[in-house]
């Protein structure tokens, strides 16, 4: 027996300026609330007996009443600046991004509950007699970033862009709250050269590219990486003392967790754009992944938080084609894809294992692919007393 109720709002702002021709300034502001509301009684139901009449078994449950309150708010904001204009007789393209963010979520609850009610009709706290208890939590966590991004283009021959990112997490220590993460590409028209005239009635566009770019991930605990203390009773002369113990160990090491992808490619398309496709290499390698090492059972029962120590390379070949055409008004559009990928985690837990905990037949082990099989040859099956006198 009880009630729910949830409210949630959400307001957003923005705006853009426009100081004269090729530069921007947008700003926006967001704000969401979800405030949560619920509160509980237990339903008192007696077994009854229809052989008597009467009821059978009473229900004794003890009567009480449960309140728990929970806020969570987040707040987003962010400012860019674009420039974009032509130069050298609208040869050279220029487009050039700055900008900022910052986002905070905040998450507060508190719960209490008193057990004896008065009448069960009554629904506060206030309507009980007996012992209460009382609980809360509120936990945050924040981001800041920086960006900026430049594009060039030259001809509409040659293109560049470069990106630079700055990310702080509140998750990390003050040392390791900052991660930076740059990416940059190039591309080359080669069709638009002049020693490729020749080929203009038969290729459509052939564009060689490459590029790097690196990523960040900061998926941990909000407070992984300081200690975490919560109160806890235990005995002292002969009497409940409270106090405090810690329940996680913390990691002040732990920081970003990052990906690099580079990738080579050759984009095509011939014969008045009917066949077209791409070729591409890629090589992805993601460091200081997150994850659970084994730890010593000295530790006690604290949590063991997660460490920067795992290592996986993917890298492969991928290429796509695709033949688009038309028989009178039918068109139609047939394409292929094929891809060859090679997985190897590259660091890991040394020589031990990890049994997936969703599927025992997979393992992460270093120096395989993630998730491989794991399976356990037979030697045989016992069917004969020759096969029981093998395995004693």
């Amino acid at each position: 027996n009880g009630e729910k109720k949830e409210r949630n709002i959400r307001a957003a702002f923005n705006g853009t300026l426009k100081p004269f021709k090729g530069l921007s300034v947008t700003g926006s502001y967001s704000y969401e609330l979800t405030d949560k509301d619920n509160w509980e009684k237990p339903s008192h139901i007696d077994l009854w007996d229809f052989t008597t009449n009467t009821i059978g078994k009473a229900d004794g449950t003890r009567s009480y009443i449960s309140n728990n309150n929970r806020k969570i708010e987040r707040y987003f904001m962010d400012g860019i600046v674009r420039y974009e204009n032509k130069f050298f007789n609208k040869k050279l393209d220029l487009n050039v991004l700055v900008g900022a963010s910052q986002e905070m979520r905040r998450d507060r609850s508190f719960t209490a509950k008193r057990f004896d009610l008065l009448d069960p009709s009554l629904g506060v706290i206030d309507g009980a007699t007996g012992e209460s208890t009382t609980s809360g939590s509120h936990s945050e966590w924040a981001m800041r970033s920086y960006f900026g991004r430049i594009n060039l283009g030259w001809a509409d021959k040659y293109l560049l862009e470069m990106n630079m990112r700055a990310d702080a997490s509140s998750r990390f220590r003050p040392d390791n709250h900052w991660g930076y993460f740059p990416s940059a590409s190039a591309a080359w028209r080669v069709e638009q050269e002049s020693f490729m005239q020749s080929t203009r009635n038969w290729l459509d566009a052939l564009k060689l590219r490459v590029s790097y770019g690196k990523l960040g991930n900061n998926d941990v605990g909000n407070y992984d990486a300081i200690p975490v203390y919560t109160q806890t009773n235990y005995v002292l002369n002969d009497g409940m003392q409270v106090g405090i113990s810690q329940t996680a160990l913390a990691n002040g090491a732990l920081t970003w967790e990052s990906t690099a992808v580079t990738n080579l490619a050759v984009d095509f398309s011939v014969l008045n754009a009917r066949l077209s496709g791409t070729a591409e290499y890629f090589y992805k390698k993601t460091s200081d992944i997150l994850i659970d090492l084994p730890a010593p059972l000295v530790h006690g029962n604290s949590t063991i938080p997660k460490q920067n120590s795992a290592e996986v390379v993917n890298k492969g070949i991928e290429v796509t084609l695709n033949w688009a055409d038309k028989i009178s008004d039918f068109h139609y559009n047939i394409g292929a894809n094929v891809t060859f990928v090679d997985n190897k985690v590259t660091k890991f837990k040394g020589n031990e294992r990890t049994i997936d905990k969703d599927n025992s037949s997979l393992m992460i082990m270093e120096g395989y692919p993630i998730k491989t099989n794991y399976i356990l040859i037979a030697d045989r099956i016992i069917q004969t007393q020759e096969d029981l006198d093998y395995v004693q």
